[in-house]
């Protein structure tokens, strides 16, 4: 997150942000948003197991799990709250896993955990085009009318990238964490949109209302 910048996608990085944004950036990159080649683009591409993975036609008799899909495994086993979801029941429709809300919350934030603490060295490109960071800080995120933040028959719903990105705001204090996300808007990179020379002069301010509110031992969850 500080200068200096990353200015390039490296392979094994990760894109995070709104799927239509990571796409536009991808086009824009020459990076082919696929779901079958590793290192893939993004961690809803990763398994949570190894049966996951066979039933995504990642793995079978003749293929292992590749030792990037293992690494994300073991990291999120050590972790007091995300290894609740290694092995985690979902059901799959082609290439894509559906997990119920919590189980996603827990896998995309352990895929930012794994990134700063993982074996590999990577990146995460966090694209910040398209997101209404007041809807963030607030938790009111509504799209095409519909309620992404609410609760509904007691189940928690949450705008996955909302998410993502409250997660590094509480993490922010992790050095690890800090030389691993950069920030982008409008194709260049920028700093966190809390900081106060962000482009959005109020970013700081409205950063300022928001209260993190989760912990689990010295990891912010």
């Amino acid at each position: 997150m500080d200068p200096p910048f990353r200015e390039r996608y490296a392979s094994g990085d990760l894109l995070y942000g709104l799927d239509e944004s990571r796409r536009i950036y991808c086009q824009r990159w020459g990076l082919k948003y696929s779901s079958q080649v590793e290192p893939f683009l993004t961690i809803d591409h990763y398994s949570l197991s190894e049966e996951e993975a066979r039933a995504r036609g990642r793995v079978d008799d003749h293929r292992s799990p590749t030792a990037r899909q293992i690494d994300f495994w073991n990291t999120l086993h050590r972790h007091p709250v995300y290894s609740s979801v290694v092995g985690a029941d979902h059901s799959v429709n082609g290439s894509w896993s559906n997990y119920e809300p919590e189980t996603t919350r827990r896998k995309i934030k352990g895929g930012l955990h794994w990134a700063a603490h993982g074996r590999y060295q990577m990146a995460v490109h966090f694209i910040l085009d398209g997101l209404d960071l007041r809807a963030v800080v607030e938790k009111n995120a509504t799209w095409r009318g519909y309620e992404l933040d609410c609760v509904d028959n007691g189940c928690k719903w949450r705008s996955f990238t909302g998410v993502e990105l409250r997660w590094i705001y509480r993490n922010q204090a992790d050095a690890l964490v800090r030389s691993t996300v950069q920030f982008w808007k409008n194709f260049r990179p920028v700093v966190p949109p809390w900081e106060q020379s962000h482009l959005w002069w109020s970013g700081a301010r409205l950063w300022s209302r928001y209260v993190p509110g989760s912990r689990r031992g010295s990891f912010r969850t």
